[in-house]
């Protein structure tokens, strides 16, 4: 497994709040990760997309609408602005619910208890 595979099967996960993901089952999502069923169009992979878009947040200025969150999950932190303005940069999705879904698909689930709850 090379470095960039490892990062993003260590570091897919972070909190806050209602919109913030983590990953509970490592194994499936490395699966999952390798799977051919989610190919897009220009041959990326969900996850890689996911990835980039949240190590892109701080440098292109968008980590105040969504961020890394701990180790192994990231936050939604403005719903709206990430529907309008991000998401079709990095996913064919145009709706939350579908990235939630595609998301759900790839094995993250929403922290609801904890300190971590709403990632």
């Amino acid at each position: 497994m090379n470095k960039a595979t490892s990062s993003i099967l260590g570091q897919m996960n972070k909190e806050q709040s209602d919109h913030s993901f983590i990953s509970n089952d490592f194994q499936k999502l490395k699966i999952n990760f390798f799977a051919k069923r989610t190919e897009s169009p220009t041959g990326v992979q969900f996850p890689w997309k996911l990835y980039d878009m949240l190590n892109n947040a701080e440098s292109k200025g968008y980590e105040a609408v969504v961020s890394w969150d701990g180790e192994n999950g990231f936050k939604v932190h403005d719903k709206e602005t990430f529907v309008v303005n991000i998401v079709p940069k990095y996913f064919s999705q145009t709706k939350y619910r579908s990235f939630q879904r595609m998301l759900n698909m790839w094995g993250f689930q929403r922290v609801r208890e904890g300190p971590r709850k709403g990632a």
